[in-house]
């Protein structure tokens, strides 16, 4: 059995290429932080926001782990942010509202997709 910090290795090497492989040209997906990525995408309404969320999320649910590690189950929590393109929101604006979602998506129970809408801070 892989030491658990290979496993996390490998677990995070699949969800990103799971993830990158459901996205749109021009979309960009990083990793930020310890097990957080962040995916930008444009010219993408709430509503087409939310489905795309809403696949990612039962990709990661759905795949089969086993080759990482048996009986292995994975869910992600996904928050995103929505800005208007003439708007004067702040990158920090837009990964504020992202992060305060991620956690309401967590605080709901977590494997859910939860999105606020950016808005200028100053």
């Amino acid at each position: 059995m892989p030491c658990t910090a290979l496993v996390g290795d490998e677990v995070l090497r699949q969800v990103a290429g799971l993830l990158r492989s459901q996205l749109r040209r021009g979309d960009l997906l990083a990793r930020y932080g310890g097990e957080e990525f962040v995916l930008v995408m444009t010219d993408t309404s709430r509503p087409a926001t939310l489905d795309i969320g809403e696949d990612l999320r039962r990709t990661i649910q759905n795949h089969d782990w086993s080759a990482v590690r048996p009986e292995l189950r994975l869910t992600i929590s996904l928050g995103a942010a929505v800005a208007r393109l003439d708007s004067t929101t702040s990158v920090q604006d837009v990964m504020r509202a992202a992060d305060t979602a991620l956690y309401a998506a967590k605080n709901a129970g977590r494997n859910r997709v939860a999105i606020r809408l950016a808005e200028a801070s100053g």
